[in-house]
């Protein structure tokens, strides 16, 4: 009997002390919950749950912020996307991006050159369906001097090389600026070197290329010619810049003197005429026998557009500056309708833009501004780091008006999603507007994802409708790290 009393007191006090140690456990996962819940918020006694249920929950709860944040962030960027987009008004959603050189496509993109690094600046459909370009290339193959010489490519109605004049002279800057049509060949112009300088340079040059003569201005300074307009009787007005202090290609030369004259078809001068400008950009003949000349202008910490209206012997009539101050619009091209009325493109980072962005802005027959559309960002990326630089404008067989240029960054910045390519991967941009100012597309152009970068330098018209850009390409031909490109793009 006292055995099995013995037995009974042992079997509870056994009891006793496993019971007191669940319940210490117990207390001990409380405190930690409760330290835990404490660093958030006070809960309920009523809200208390298993271990099993509260880890279940927790893990949903983490699951459902992962997806959550997931799909935040992808209505944040839907969001940026639509804000870009009706940012610029109109951005068609529907268009095609397409490679060029694909066998689907309504067109063609060819790249031509040397085995050395060239830069196109100008270009335009000649009169036998070919076209023609000019610019620059390294005298040498990745030449650390920088040492340039003009070029002059000729190519046929495809886009296939027929001829190249390469003008210069060994180890000095040379450029080539711009090239025009005269009914026995062509006329080319920018920077050849004279008397220890880069100076301002006409050549002439018949239907194969062949130099029929050559004017190197004797001037101080550095000089080139920028532009060049041909009159009926195949008399030559040029315009650009004397007296700066830097040689080879510029996009502007800051400091120096603007000028215009006019040649004979044989490099005769007939006048010649300083402008109150640091340089001629571009010359276009109005229908009353006048002249008018786009240039730019330091206004304040910026600069403006500028057109300086001139009567028929190159005296000034008036400037007008567009852009205000402090917009920074730089002018680059510009065409003039029959009605002299002047449009002109380039780039600003004026008028509350995020980085530069182009604008191509419409001018009545008395200086007065129409309209403008500033635009830029086409495969909308975030638009404080992408540039958008426009160089070329001409108006449409419509009456419209078509801009060329290139869109990308030089950042650290790496945006990505466009099927044309990273936001690092420039690409032509090529825009249309009707005759009020209002974009009726923009596209990119250049070949697809990882493939190179191009960008639009100059663009003509040409007599079937369709566009001819003349691009830097390093994505089209092997002849060179860089040539130029000749991109048609067929108008539907």
């Amino acid at each position: 009997m006292k055995f099995k009393l013995i037995l009974l007191l042992i079997f509870l006090i056994s009891c006793g002390s496993d019971s007191t140690t669940e319940n210490l456990s117990s207390d001990n996962y409380q405190d930690e919950e409760y330290e835990e819940e404490s660093d958030d918020e006070e809960e309920s006694d009523d809200e208390e749950e298993s271990d099993d249920e509260e880890y279940e929950e927790e893990s949903d709860d983490e699951e459902y912020e992962e997806e959550s944040d997931d799909e935040e962030e992808s209505q944040d960027q839907d969001n940026e996307g639509e804000s870009l987009y009706d940012e610029y008004g109109e951005w068609d959603k529907g268009t095609t991006y397409f490679d060029t050189s694909s066998s689907t496509s309504s067109g063609w993109y060819m790249g031509q050159g040397t085995d050395r690094e060239e830069h196109v600046h100008e270009g335009m459909q000649t009169s036998d369906g070919g076209f023609i370009a000019i610019g620059h290339h390294w005298e040498k193959e990745e030449d650390p001097t920088g040492f340039t010489d003009m070029i002059i490519l000729k190519t046929d109605s495809n886009g296939k090389e027929l001829w190249q004049t390469i003008i210069g002279t060994a180890d000095k800057f040379d450029v080539g600026y711009a090239v025009d049509e005269l009914s026995d060949g062509y006329v080319a112009s920018g920077g050849l070197h004279k008397d220890g300088y880069q100076k301002s340079a006409i050549v002439k040059l018949d239907i194969n290329g062949n130099i029929i003569w050559q004017k190197i201005f004797n001037h101080s300074g550095v000089g080139g010619i920028r532009g060049i307009e041909v009159l009926y009787n195949d008399d030559i007005v040029v315009t650009g810049y004397k007296e700066g202090d830097e040689e080879g290609f510029l996009f502007i030369s800051d400091g120096s003197q603007g000028f215009i004259t006019k040649l004979s078809t044989t490099g005769e001068v007939i006048w010649d005429k300083n402008l109150s400008a640091m340089q001629g950009t571009k010359v276009k003949k109005t229908s009353k026998g006048g002249f008018v000349v786009g240039s730019v202008e330091w206004v304040d910490a910026g600069l403006n557009a500028a057109m300086h209206y001139l009567d028929s012997n190159g005296n000034t009539l008036s400037t007008k500056l567009f852009g205000g101050n402090n917009n920074n619009v730089q002018l680059f091209d510009m065409d003039i309708t029959d009605n002299d009325y002047v449009v002109f493109t380039g780039h600003t980072t004026g008028f509350q833009t995020a980085n530069w962005d182009c604008i191509v802005m419409l001018i009545d027959d008395q200086g007065n501004e129409v309209w403008k559309n500033i635009f830029g960002n086409p495969r909308g990326y975030d638009p404080k780091f992408i540039l958008d630089e426009c160089y070329g404008v001409r108006e449409t067989l419509d009456g419209g008006f078509v801009v060329t240029g290139g869109t990308g960054d030089h950042s650290d910045y790496f945006g990505s999603g466009h099927p044309n390519g990273t936001s690092d991967e420039w690409k032509v941009l090529l825009s249309e507007f009707d005759k009020d100012g209002n974009m009726t597309s923009i596209n990119v152009f250049g070949g697809g994802l990882d493939v190179g970068n191009d960008a639009g330098e100059f663009i003509d018209v040409t007599s079937d409708g369709g566009y001819i850009v003349f691009s830097d390409t390093d994505s089209k031909g092997s002849k060179g790290p860089n040539n130029f490109g000749f991109l048609y793009v067929k108008n539907p």
